[in-house]
């Protein structure tokens, strides 16, 4: 499924038509589900939910970065949380930029991070070949060309020659918004998807059929993470007791 859908079903389970647009037909009303209305937000809402609930494997991702002398960021802005970064094959060491670096070098205007003023052991000459890395602080940014870009990872000793870089992090769901849009959950598992929207849309109604609903959700989410769990270890040549 893509995303218009999962907003027909969702509207059609849900019977609410005015959450989409309508269109006249032989003198009549019919809804017109390629024209949102108010469904997107409580698929979205769904939609993040589910990503907070369960890290499913295919939200980590792998990429590879060619960076150049001079250089001492990676613009990786769709991280969530960040599981290693390598330089050509060899994890780099990961340190915690201090608070102070936000009161002290904040602000709109681009900033190099003062990394001679942060206390690192073994400091090697700058450049050099990066060894550590750090998570950016959100207003410190880099220049880069016409543009500005908000750098995720910063890492030290400043390139001293051309590298290849990988980071393996999880990926932030971007919002749903395009009619062919798809994802893990539309792809996977859109039942879940739309019944946790149907979840929201009810909001805090106690009937019976909304417990029922959520009840049936939590379970759903509680099989697929024992089934994360399961693959994650069969992956480590584990094995599962039941």
């Amino acid at each position: 499924m893509n995303l218009l859908d999962v907003r027909k079903t969702f509207v059609k389970q849900a019977g609410r038509y005015d959450l989409v647009g309508a269109e006249e037909v032989d003198g009549a009303l019919v809804p017109d589900y390629t024209v949102d209305n108010g469904a997107n937000y409580y698929i979205n809402k769904a939609h993040k939910y589910l990503d907070d609930k369960i890290r499913v494997s295919n939200q980590r991702i792998h990429r590879t970065f060619t960076v150049v002398a001079g250089q001492y960021w990676l613009p990786v802005t769709d991280a969530l949380a960040v599981h290693d970064v390598l330089v050509e094959g060899v994890s780099l060491t990961r340190i915690e930029l201090p608070v102070w670096l936000w009161l002290h070098y904040g602000g709109e205007q681009p900033q190099p991070v003062p990394w001679d003023e942060i206390y690192i052991p073994s400091r090697p000459p700058n450049p050099a070949t990066p060894k550590w890395w750090a998570r950016n602080l959100d207003n410190i940014t880099v220049g880069g060309g016409e543009e500005t870009m908000t750098p995720q990872i910063l890492f030290h000793a400043e390139a001293d020659q051309e590298y290849t870089m990988d980071v393996i992090y999880y990926a932030q769901r971007a919002t749903l918004s395009k009619d062919d849009d798809e994802s893990y959950w539309t792809l996977n598992e859109p039942e879940l998807l739309i019944d946790c929207a149907l979840m929201f849309l009810a909001g805090n109604i106690l009937d019976d059929k909304s417990r029922l609903l959520r009840q049936e959700v939590e379970d759903k989410i509680r099989l697929i993470l024992c089934r994360t769990i399961r693959e994650e270890v069969d992956g480590l040549g584990g094995k599962i007791i039941r």
